[in-house]
């Protein structure tokens, strides 16, 4: 299951009923002591019982609000010092790395079955450019592609993706390699010309609807990368990387990934780094019409 240290905290339904009692207690206690003073006064010329009642109300009163200040103001950073405390005790190293969560598979990290949200959630958190990186992402942009249009139309947002070159000469012997089974270069060329296709028709779709050039760029490195990444924000204060990592020998959902949101982290740099790296040395996605007369 997903580790995630810092950041907000999930509300499931048990902590909400105990949220919405605290605070019918906090009203209850505001309400019952302004009404207790107001009794107060009705009870003037009756000895102790007005002192009573005035004393009361304002004790319940002053407990109420001193209640809400804490609800509303200390409790949730509170919350999260004693997070960034505990973070630090158990993952030391995260300070430096930058390193926000931990993740044993793809399902403990978008939370199945719930991945198309997961997906829409990161789309949505941009706020003006998310960077994809990845073997073919065959996966994600075809499901999202409505999505992405969307905010690209009402936030302005731009995508830029990387995936493997389809003319696989230079990573054939790598992917073979890389991954084990003797044909899978193969398998996989073929896949890379296919997802290359598809992205390409995208991105007519894109030019088609009227957006600019620089809303959907696709571009295509050579080599074969140890992981694959979703940036979001990368040039801004709270940007943060989704990073899978790939492994020899079974699906790639299978595998750990981890999530990095310290833009002055080493980690980050790293990824940051590695990204810009690749959009140079890669070249663009031909015109479909190009990608389709191509025989892999």
């Amino acid at each position: 299951m997903g580790i995630k240290w810092g950041g907000s905290v999930s509300m499931p339904a048990p902590r909400i009923k105990k949220s919405a009692s605290i605070w019918l207690v906090i009203t209850l206690l505001v309400v019952v002591g302004l009404a207790l003073m107001r009794i107060a006064i009705s009870l003037e010329g009756f000895g102790g019982w007005e002192s009573i009642a005035r004393e009361l109300g304002a004790v319940l009163f002053v407990a109420g609000v001193l209640s809400f200040i804490y609800e509303t103001w200390i409790r949730e950073q509170l919350i999260r010092d004693l997070l960034e405390v505990i973070r630090e005790v158990l993952m030391p190293g995260s300070v430096e790395t930058g390193v926000t969560a931990l993740y044993t598979d793809r399902s403990a990290k978008i939370g199945a079955p719930n991945g198309r949200n997961h997906y829409v959630g990161i789309l949505k958190s941009a706020f003006d450019e998310i960077v994809f990186v990845g073997l073919d992402l065959t996966g994600l942009i075809p499901d999202h592609f409505s999505d992405m249009q969307i905010l690209a139309k009402t936030r302005n947002h731009k995508y830029r993706l990387l995936v493997l070159d389809y003319e696989c000469n230079e990573s054939t012997r790598l992917i073979d390699q890389y991954f084990g089974a003797e044909g899978t270069s193969q398998r996989m060329c073929a896949r890379l010309h296919a997802s290359a296709i598809c992205l390409g028709e995208c991105r007519d779709r894109m030019a088609a609807a009227g957006f600019p050039k620089d809303s959907f760029q696709v571009r295509l490195y050579r080599g074969v990368a140890p992981w694959s990444f979703i940036g979001i924000d990368v040039a801004r204060h709270n940007g943060r990387f989704l990073v899978e990592f790939n492994g020899k020998s079974g699906p790639p959902s299978e595998f750990p990934s981890v999530e990095i949101g310290k833009p002055d982290g080493t980690w980050y740099s790293y990824f940051q780094d590695q990204a810009d790296a690749l959009w140079k040395d890669s070249r663009d996605l031909p015109a479909t019409s190009t990608i389709q007369s191509f025989r892999p």
